[in-house]
């Protein structure tokens, strides 16, 4: 079964609750960008034929996916063609990897400078302090060998100018795009796992790490990309990890085992991200576009149970990640 069937009835329910960037659409044409007419198909069933299929295209052509895919790594539409979805998905998987939209070519390296103002930091160093007699709380005299100590103190760091270098590239901007009839996603199913109890003397190793945030399925970084029926959704972010208690050394009694923060969780990914103000991205109204959800934080672990007097404190709940909005620049997002 297609997982675009399977999901696209539940987007249509959800898509009243979204603010609502899909009224007020005059038409439901973007036939003006169609750039594949009369050209042969190409047929793709795995992310290595697409990602053949885009290398080799040439302007015009027009590519159809016959299978649900998985993209193991970026996919990069540099021509002008149509990608129909054919009523199935695209998962871009759960890392880095992303469908690219657009071309670019690199001209040069650029120097530019960055002026940094005066600001004060805190600075550790390490002194030395000689060895001395001293008489304990008992009255005896002992001897204190020398030994080091670290102090810390305010100090002024005057303003100075950082020389850096960045690459130049040509965008192309007549590039134009269509892709249409199927869903873009990518879930990550990456689930954090449980916290260990299994920490010494150490408060930090027992909090729970943050979640991930993940990048967004779509970038676009040049020329017009065309969307027609088509569903976007970005990634949720991870959930943070819980937090685990420390076990110590020490007598039972007398306690520690201090609980562990929760992880804070992952941001919600954009589903649509444009690079450049000349780039663009239109859509009718037969389109869902929806950035993710936030991740969840992580529970705080309650103190080491084991301790009968002096136990440690509780850890904190981790804060909720933010959840995010369809494209980082919603004036180039044009519905029609």
């Amino acid at each position: 079964m297609k997982i675009y069937q399977r999901i696209l009835s539940g987007c249509l329910i959800a898509a009243g609750m979204f603010s609502s960037p899909l009224v007020g659409f005059s038409n439901n044409n973007v036939s003006a960008y169609d750039v594949s007419i009369d050209r042969d198909t190409i047929d793709v069933k795995s992310s290595d034929e697409l990602m053949i299929a885009v290398e080799n295209a040439k302007d015009g052509d027009y590519i159809v996916l016959c299978n649900d895919i998985v993209l193991n790594r970026d996919i990069e539409i540099k021509s002008s063609i149509t990608l129909d979805l054919n009523s199935y998905s695209i998962d871009v998987g759960k890392d880095a990897q992303q469908l690219i939209c657009g071309k670019k070519k690199f001209d040069h390296v650029e120097d530019y400078k960055v002026n940094h103002p005066p600001e004060v930091k805190n600075v550790s160093k390490d002194v030395w302090v000689d060895g001395d007699w001293y008489v304990d709380g008992d009255g005896v005299r002992k001897y204190r060998s020398g030994h080091y100590k670290t102090v810390w103190e305010k100090v002024v760091v005057p303003a100075w100018t950082e020389h850096c270098q960045r690459n130049v590239y040509n965008y192309y901007d007549d590039v134009t795009i269509k892709i249409k009839n199927g869903m873009i996603s990518k879930f990550s199913n990456d689930l954090q796992p449980k916290k260990e109890d299994d920490k010494y003397d150490s408060f930090e190793d027992t909090c729970g790490k943050d979640g991930k945030t993940y990048k967004e399925p779509l970038r676009v970084i040049s020329g017009t990309v065309a969307l027609d029926n088509v569903n976007i959704l970005g990634c949720d972010g991870q959930n943070g990890q819980d937090g685990g208690y420390q076990k110590l050394w020490h007598v039972l009694l007398f306690g520690g085992g201090h609980g562990g923060n929760g992880g804070d969780g992952g941001n919600g990914s954009y589903a649509i991200f444009i690079e450049r103000k000349e780039a663009k991205v239109v859509a009718n109204k037969r389109c869902i576009i929806k950035g993710g959800n936030a991740g969840k934080g992580g529970k705080g672990s309650k103190a080491n149970p084991n301790y009968l007097v002096f136990s440690g404190s509780d850890g904190e709940n981790g804060e909720d990640g933010k959840s995010q909005v369809a494209c980082n620049n919603p004036d180039r997002l044009l519905y029609i």
